[in-house]
């Protein structure tokens, strides 16, 4: 642990920006967008010194052609100014993740990097914890009201500590198991301690979809870093220990049975009838949709409402990102990004990567949280929002990176 704090100091001014990245979440989308926006500038100062490799990534190509249909798309959206502005800003999150490509010189110093980051997971975990056992207060004061059974940690009244805590734990989760062996005493006692606050905080959180895909994540790694009989015995031992936080933890136990009747319940469940309205809003503008960022305006018309029988109104999106690419961009939108994702994972799927490895385990990490944001069953934030969009670019930006150390050393 003291060897990964005297390594700080190697480290450039671009790889301490990624260290305090996570922090930038904490201050709402304000310094979030101010990170991503100064990452893109400092990439684009070093694009020259990079063309050679990007030249080979087709998928970049496939996602350009993506943003120009958005932005042409925008001359016929419903709402011009909101769908032009909303389209070209989503530049900045390839720009962001080419950031993180060029940033991180090499794995070593990539450890280093994921070892703070797993130390700021583990406060926000902690001051989340807090707010269970204070009665909905936490550390800094807010507070959320106990008869939600949900909790905000530092994030205010904002109730995602839940999707934070997953998405940025899961790459990191998936090295610490992958290399266990290889740590010492002091830090495998670290990454079990790490570990523990990070399942604790998610499902004490209250953030179903979250705590869902944190425990298949884990599975799913104890399944390819272990033996067959050593990693079932090890998720046996897991889900005993998720059923008895079930059984022993009311807010657990509530949020969960919520969660069963909504599946039992589905035609009356608010993302069923999102899901319905975004379905009926692409029948009606079904080659180019309605244009990005229009779903609510033209969601709130009455020919497309669901919800004229009950108190929820129109959300800003569908919270399912097929949904949202229909609705907003139609069938030659969810096309071109269906293109851009295929033609990245044929590319990444190649990347000559020793099994067990640490390149590996993160590789297995970041796929993970990749293919968690693309499944198709999940609801979800909007994939164009600053927030949800981030945790998925910050790990297209570790896989290009780790692309490149892979090549790096087979020459």
């Amino acid at each position: 642990m003291i060897d990964r704090f005297n390594k700080f100091k190697s480290l450039n001014y671009m790889e301490i920006l990624i260290i305090l990245f996570p922090l930038s979440y904490l201050f709402r989308s304000t310094i979030l967008n101010f990170f991503i926006i100064l990452f893109s500038i400092i990439f684009l100062f070093n694009l020259k010194k990079h063309v050679k490799f990007l030249k080979n990534e087709i998928w970049i190509l496939f996602y350009l052609t993506f943003l120009f249909y958005l932005i042409f798309n925008s001359f016929f959206a419903v709402d011009f100014n909101s769908s032009l502005v909303s389209s070209l800003s989503q530049v900045r999150y390839l720009l962001f993740s080419l950031f993180i490509f060029i940033a991180i010189k090499n794995i070593n110093k990539f450890e280093t990097i994921i070892f703070f980051h797993s130390m700021i997971l583990i406060l926000v975990s902690a001051d989340t914890l807090f707010q269970f056992i204070n009665n909905g207060v936490d550390i800094l004061g807010f507070y959320v009201p106990q008869n939600l059974n949900r909790l905000s940690g530092p994030f205010g009244d904002e109730l995602i500590v839940g999707t934070y805590i997953t998405y940025l734990s899961i790459p990191i989760i998936s090295y610490s198991i992958f290399n266990f062996r290889d740590f010492q005493f002091k830090m495998k006692i670290y990454w079990i301690f790490f570990i523990f606050m990070v399942f604790l905080s998610v499902l004490l959180s209250g953030e179903r979809m979250s705590s869902l895909i944190l425990i298949s994540s884990f599975i799913l790694i104890l399944l390819l870093s272990l033996p067959l009989k050593k990693s079932l015995v090890y998720i046996i031992f897991f889900l005993i220990s998720i059923f008895l936080s079930y059984s022993n933890i009311n807010q657990v136990k509530v949020r969960t049975n919520d969660f069963i009747s909504e599946i039992k319940l589905y035609k009356y469940n608010n993302h069923i009838r999102l899901f319905s309205s975004a379905y009926k809003i692409w029948e009606s503008n079904k080659v180019n949709g309605v244009g990005l960022k229009n779903f609510r305006s033209t969601c709130d018309e009455k020919k497309f409402d669901d919800f004229t029988k009950t108190e929820t109104l129109c959300s800003s999106h569908p919270h399912n990102i097929y949904f949202e690419l229909l609705s907003e961009t139609g069938l030659i939108g969810i096309l071109l990004f269906l293109f851009f994702i295929l033609s990245f994972f044929i590319n990444y799927f190649r990347i000559p990567i020793k099994d067990k490895s640490i390149e590996y385990s993160i590789l297995i990490g970041s796929l993970l949280v990749i293919f968690s944001y693309l499944w198709p069953v999940k609801s979800s934030g909007s994939f164009f929002s600053t927030f949800t969009a981030s945790f998925f670019w910050i790990n297209i930006g570790y896989l290009l990176m780790l692309k490149r150390i892979s090549q790096n050393k087979k020459n």
